[in-house]
Parts: C-alpha cells; structure tokens; sequence
C-alpha cells in the first residue's frame, strides 16, 4: 500500500515489537487503600456521569454510527458480495447495543491477525464476567474502553478485508467508523483554525524574547480550549466558536484562561520549560511528546503547538502519539493526520493558508522534526500507573528520552488518575495518585529548577468527576457555580503532574 504522508521511517517501522504488551497477571480489584475506581454507583453528587454515559450517551453514539453505516452502505460496502459485508457489520453493531441496554456479560473479542491486545482485552471480560460485573456493574473506564474495542473487533472480523476500498492501515482496516462526524467537526470549524494559522504567523514574524513565554502560554491555551471539541461528549456539536481574526481568537483564549480554569500552572509550566530543554543529552534532540486527544480542530491546534515551540527554539523535534485504531469517536488517529493534511486542508477553500500550511507540516514529516509514534499501550483499558509493568518500552521513552511530556484530554487524564475517586483539593491525594504512574518523577526545586527529567503536563477540559490539585477555595467557588462542573466540557486544566 502508498505510504501514509505521516511517515513511520521517522520514528522506526511499527512492528509487532513495538506494540507487544506484557501481560502480568491482571490487576485485582481495586485495593481498599485506595479510592474507588468511578462506576454507576459512585459517580459524584447528582451527574452520576458514569451513569449516564453508560445508560444514554453510548447506546447514543452507537444509534449514531449505525445510521451513519446504513447512509454510508454504497461507500464502504462491497458490491461484489450485495454489500453483506457492511450489512454484517451492522447487525453485529445492534447486537452490542441491545448487550449494553439489557446489561448481559461482556462477550468476548474474536482473534484478530497480529493484535497484541486481545488476550489482555478477554483476560479482564473473563474476570467481570466471574464476579458478574457487567456494563452497569464493572469499572467505568473498562466499560468505555471495552465498547470501542469492540467495535473495532467487529469491523476487522466482519468487514471484507479483500474489497478495493479496504487498506489495512498498521495492523487496523481503513474503515473509520466515526469519519464522517469527525470530517464534519473539521469543516465546521476550518474558519476558527484559519484564525489560529493568523496567530501563528504574527508570532513566528516578531519573536520577541521577553513576548516568549507569554506566546507559549497562548499557545498552550489554544492547545488547551481546543479540547472542547469532542464527539463523544457533544454528538450535535460538532465545531469550536468561531472567531473573526487572529485578534478575536487571542481575546477569547484570554477570557477562557481567565474565568474558566479551575487549575492554572501556567507560570510553573513555563518557568520550567527551560531547563527541562537543556537536560537534552547529546543522543536526542530536544524533544516535546503530545499524547493526543481528539482529531479534526484540536488536531490541528496540536500542530500550531508544535510549529510555534520548533520556530521559537523551545524545542528541535514534535513527537504526536495518536490512538492506533478509531477511539472515543473523535479521537486522532494516524490516518487522521493524512486525511487533514493531504484532503482537508488542501481542499476545505476557506482561506488558502490552511493549504500553505498542510504543505509545510507534511514537509517536517519528511525531514523528521514532526513524527508519529503507535503505541497500543493507549487504548487499554487500564490507568497509567500499569504503563511501566505493562509497556515498559514505551515507560522508558517517556520518561527518559523526552524533555516535554504533554497528555491531552480528558481520557489521558482519567488514565492519569487510574479514573479513581481522589479528593479533589487534596494536595497528598495528587502526589500519590501521579507518584502512582510515574514513581521516579521529582518535583522541581524551589529556584524553578529542572528537578527530574520530563517535564509532565496534562492540558485537559473537564469531561468527567475526577480531578486532582485544585485549591479548596476553587473548588468552593466552581461548585457553587455549577455542582456538575467537571461534566460540562467548559472548565480547564493546565496542571504539573509533579
């Protein structure tokens, strides 16, 4: 097959070394020390938000993707075979929303060619099954996890391989069963992101040391608030605001950041940035890692990130790690990146910088300073405080071969969190619940020294009732304003995870 524009050369050939899992015993439930892990039971105070994600908004998103199949049957099926192939995809789809809705035990995932993630998927159904814990019973994050994994099972084993418009794509068919809700969030939003572009280029023009920081922060931020972009969250809104100029957009990232953070270490994260660039050893260039959330504007604000720190000297190499397979609905892949650089960009009209821009970005996936990395590590259903006995390969690249570490969104910070409930505005609660995935992690020094080696950031709009590090006055106050804040995809946070 064509080489996808996101060339894997730059980072090593995914090979089924490089996502082999280790598969230790799974985990026991959660232990008593330790606060539970969000299910329908506990979710907080009156959202009940795993409730009602189980209940209503997945058997939503599936309704959802099973009329975007049947208004799609022409495109994507085969005609050879009466397009049964999709058709079979669709009773196997309805058949795992009526599980759901009537909560029968999870089925397990058939085999699949090379994939390494399987046993591990069947290891944790086996186990709910036992202690008849179901959808409404189990974990929420398994439940969440275990539904889109499922639906990829289901496209691999029963959409034909063999048709002409099927390429298998790093182990994974092409058949993105949520494209065209994330082509539509794009277009939607291409105006917003012409914006961005404008940003970009006023900065890029006039690089100012003492406007640095304050550049990197809005940057940062426009990362940050493009988060609120989330088809599983939002199925009818589909786009950002839309902003005039590159004035409107700068005011508007100004007004979010002041009035809608519920954590702000903006000052710590950039203050620190510095050293944490001048640890590069003489073996790797300095590089960010972004562990990705979501596709289409947020994608692409991702990318503005990564143009302003390589023209700023705040970085030599952008590492973007997707998801490897369709996830969450809106969640990027590495086909995404080639859909938004070789098609919608180009293709979108909207203003011939989106073009100009593509243009060069494909270039830096070429020459190396932008690259991709796969890791099925990402779409297990576990916290990331089994990455390092689970993926110590990719443990080992986070921790040691980057300056920057970023994680995006509201899952990577759920996974942060091992999706527990932590106390909120307890200081000793964030220690032990990042301490827990990254044991070796220091904070820095009072003098805003480097102290250990990433620097680890999360930038995440609130989408679910867990959260660590806020001050009790904040919690106080964003309480008061609204007690389902954390539900809402309105409130930000721009934390350390030190």
């Amino acid at each position: 097959m064509a080489r996808s524009i996101v060339d894997l050369r730059q980072t090593g050939e995914l090979s089924n070394q490089r996502i082999t899992l280790l598969r230790p015993t799974l985990v026991a439930m959660p232990d008593q020390a330790l606060p539970s892990m969000l299910n329908t039971s506990n979710s907080h105070l009156s959202s009940a938000f795993a409730l009602v994600t189980i209940k209503d908004r997945l058997p939503v998103i599936l309704v959802k993707t099973l009329d975007d199949l049947v208004k799609c049957k022409s495109k994507y099926g085969n005609p050879e075979n009466d397009l049964d192939d999709i058709k079979s995809v669709i009773s196997e789809i309805s058949k795992l929303r009526y599980e759901l809705m009537t909560n029968k035990p999870f089925v397990p995932l058939l085999p699949e060619p090379d994939a390494a993630d399987i046993d591990v998927y069947n290891e944790a159904v086996l186990k709910y099954n036992k202690a008849d814990l179901s959808w409404f019973g189990a974990p929420w994050l398994f439940v969440e996890c275990y539904m889109y994994r499922r639906l990829m099972n289901i496209t691999i084993n029963w959409y034909s391989s063999s048709f002409i418009n099927v390429q298998v794509y790093s182990g994974f068919p092409k058949l993105d069963l949520f494209h065209e809700r994330k082509a539509m969030g794009f277009f939607k939003s291409a105006k917003s992101l012409v914006s961005m572009c404008e940003c970009l280029e006023e900065s890029l023009l006039s690089l100012e040391p003492e406007r640095l920081y304050e550049d990197l922060k809005f940057y940062l931020m426009c990362s940050l608030w493009s988060n609120e972009f989330d088809l599983s969250l939002k199925a009818d809104e589909t786009e950002l605001e839309t902003h005039t100029d590159a004035s409107q957009l700068r005011l508007d990232v100004r007004i979010k950041t002041a009035t809608q953070m519920v954590v702000d270490d903006l000052d710590a994260i950039t203050s620190r940035w510095p050293p944490h660039l001048a640890a590069a050893s003489v073996d790797h260039r300095r590089t960010v890692v972004l562990v990705m959330d979501n596709t289409a504007p947020e994608m692409f604000a991702d990318l503005v990130l990564g143009e302003f720190l390589l023209g700023a000297g705040l970085a030599e190499r952008i590492v973007f790690m997707p998801k490897i397979m369709p996830w969450f609905v809106s969640d990027a892949t590495q086909f995404d990146f080639d859909w938004l650089l070789k098609e919608a960009l180009p293709a979108c009209g909207v203003s011939r910088k989106l073009a100009v821009w593509a243009g060069r970005w494909s270039q830096r996936f070429h020459e190396g300073s932008f690259a991709v990395e796969l890791h099925a590590f990402w779409t297990l259903p576990f916290g990331y405080n089994e990455l390092q006995t689970r993926s110590p390969d990719l443990y080992c690249r986070l921790t040691t071969d980057c300056n920057v570490v970023i994680f995006k969104g509201d899952l990577n910070y759920r996974k942060l969190l091992e999706d527990r409930l932590w106390a909120p505005d307890s200081q000793e609660d964030k220690t032990t619940a990042f301490r827990r995935c990254f044991p070796n992690s220091l904070p820095p020094d009072d003098g805003g020294g480097r102290g250990s080696q990433p620097l680890l950031v999360a930038l995440r709009v609130a989408k679910s009732d867990v959260a660590v590090g806020l001050t009790s006055p904040r919690l106080q106050a964003v309480r008061a304003l609204d007690p389902q804040w954390w539900v809402k995809g309105l409130f930000g946070f721009a934390q350390l995870l030190h």
